[in-house]
């Protein structure tokens, strides 16, 4: 959602969601394997001999000064992404624990010989808060090639940011600590959501282990630090605490690294190439889209016709949010508002009960519109363009999804208010209701003809409408789009 302040009130595109992505720290450090097979890293290379070295860019972000990213045992590349182009974007929502009923005594799950005293769960639940789990979950992604917030926001500030297609949470089912803190092993159960699909795709649990290695020489807290540079864990930690942190991480890392070797991830990572298959060559911007439009002969009205118009409404769905959008043509033609789709490489659209993959064939940013295509289309009538404009104070219809997908085919009733010209483009006022959701849905006159698209409103900044909305001009769309009937 875009808005523009214009006093107290801003300009407000009526669709969508927005992810903030954090702030990034880049650093360096070597991960090798000896001869004996015990882990190491350094920030100079490794020595030279048989043994295998993997130097790796760390990421790392929010507060340095907890735990981050750390090192996975070398020898993972089955896990490594193998599709062709970006894979689909992941976002990590939360890391929690699954913490047993209170109890007068936990059972311990390890002991702290530095304090000399037990572990339970609930000191392990305490500590997490403090770890980037985060940084873990996407530095390992990004060293397999895929897709992660990180990655994704390396870009310029007005070009449109790709929204995550799918979600993740992982619960830890369980943590132990080996003698001292030496050894970590944590369990985590996975659940995948696709937010496309707006369901659970996959659940699976994982177990991670991490074994501490002592180095020959005695390590100071500064040179520990050096070894793995971003590694901070700062704010007078307690004694003892700082390698349970660290294992708890590297547990963390491994369970996750065993979720990214598995099958299904790899496959639910791979975009949708079902979008790829629908039958029609996209045509070069220079180039005619010639479509079969058809034109209403002003003998109908609305309210006899709102059935068949709300079947050729649609809800377009993407990773980020919904909008609308409505059938132009036959053979399965959607037109809606480009800021509804901007930055989603994948885009569903629910036509009905049917929710059908789409492809986007032309776009314009600057007049805010774009032509689809969908896949396994079922033949429902697309709508008829008026072949007059409309006049001030003539009746207008807008239908659409406004909000919630719940409230899909909406119908609010205005008039024209008025036209106007901004930034060399026309436009319609009404103050027929629109909201959040109902921009790229279709505008009719009072014979059920189509004479716009819904693409934003003014609203204060409690949300509140106004009743001045603007529409685009459907011929001016389609004009601009290079559709010709």
């Amino acid at each position: 959602m875009s808005r523009v302040p214009v006093g107290r009130i801003c300009v407000i595109l009526l669709f969508g969601l927005s992810l903030a992505l954090p702030s990034i720290v880049t650093a360096e450090v070597y991960q090798w394997v000896d001869e004996k097979g015990e882990l190491h890293f350094s920030d100079t290379p490794p020595p030279k001999s048989k043994q295998r070295g993997v130097k790796v860019d760390r990421r790392f972000d929010r507060d340095e000064s907890a735990p981050t990213r750390v090192s996975v045992p070398a020898g993972s590349e089955r896990a490594a992404y193998k599709g062709e182009g970006a894979s689909r974007l992941i976002v990590l929502e939360k890391v929690g624990f699954d913490l047993p009923p209170s109890a007068k005594k936990p059972k311990p799950i390890g002991r702290d010989c530095k304090r000399d005293r037990d572990i339970s769960i609930y000191d392990a639940a305490g500590w997490a808060k403090r770890i980037q789990f985060d940084s873990g979950f996407y530095g390992r992604l990004d060293e397999l090639g895929y897709e992660t917030p990180i990655s994704n926001q390396l870009n310029f500030a007005h070009e449109a940011k790709k929204a995550p297609e799918l979600s993740v949470i992982g619960t830890i089912k369980g943590v132990k600590f080996g003698s001292c803190g030496k050894s970590t092993e944590m369990t985590v159960l996975w659940r995948m959501f696709d937010n496309l699909k707006r369901k659970v795709v996959y659940e699976v649990t994982t177990k991670g282990n991490y074994r501490h290695v002592a180095e020959r020489t005695p390590a100071t807290k500064s040179s520990r630090q050096r070894s793995v540079r971003g590694l901070r864990y700062g704010r007078r930690t307690q004694s003892g605490s700082e390698s349970l942190l660290h294992g708890m991480l590297e547990a963390f890392v491994s369970s996750a690294n065993r979720f990214f070797e598995l099958e299904q991830f790899a496959s639910l990572m791979t975009p949708n190439t079902a979008v790829a298959s629908i039958q029609e060559e996209e045509v070069e911007d220079t180039e005619p889209v010639v479509l079969s439009l058809r034109y209403g002969n002003g003998t109908a009205t609305f309210s006899t016709k709102v059935e068949s118009l709300k079947s050729a409404t649609a809800t377009v769905r993407t990773a980020a949010g919904h909008g609308s959008g409505f059938l132009i043509s036959s053979g399965g033609y959607l037109v809606t508002n480009y800021h509804v789709i901007a930055g989603n490489s994948e885009v569903l659209v629910v036509l009905g009960e049917a929710e059908l993959d789409a492809k986007v064939l032309r776009s314009d940013a600057e007049r805010d519109v774009a032509l689809l295509q969908l896949k396994g289309f079922s033949n429902a009538a697309p709508l008829e363009l008026a072949r007059t404009k409309p006049a001030q104070g003539d009746t207008l219809y807008a239908v659409g999804t406004p909000l919630s997908e719940e409230l899909s085919h909406t119908v609010t009733k205005g008039i024209l208010s008025a036209t106007r010209t901004m930034k060399g483009q026309e436009y319609y006022q009404t103050d027929a209701a629109v909201n959040h959701g109902s921009s790229g849905g279709p505008v009719f006159n009072d014979q059920g003809e189509l004479v716009a698209i819904t693409v934003s409103g003014l609203m204060t900044r409690s949300g509140g409408t106004m009743d001045i909305n603007y529409l685009i001009p459907i011929h001016d769309a389609l004009d601009v789009l290079g559709v010709r009937p």
